[in-house]
């Protein structure tokens, strides 16, 4: 279960944090994914400038990284898995 990146725009905090397009997000600060809209759900709870931990599988192996939100990022640029 996730949300699959299928792209980065430039200069954003996912590129900035290293996600690449394919990584599944499964986690914002802890709380689960399963899908787009609980990752947009988790999205618009911080604001531009907050830090958050996202919590990713790539290549089948789990990742965390740190990154401070710069946008809001546009969550219908995501793939859908899990449902």
């Amino acid at each position: 279960d996730g949300a699959v990146v299928v792209e980065i725009a430039p200069n954003s905090a996912a590129a900035q944090a290293d996600i690449q397009e394919y990584d599944v997000i499964t986690a914002i600060n802890g709380e689960t994914i399963t899908n787009n809209s609980e990752l947009r759900q988790q999205l618009y709870q911080y604001q531009i400038g907050d830090q958050i931990e996202v919590t990713l599988l790539r290549n089948g192996e789990e990742m965390k990284v740190t990154t401070e939100l710069t946008e809001i990022a546009n969550t219908e640029q995501l793939e859908i898995i899990g449902e």
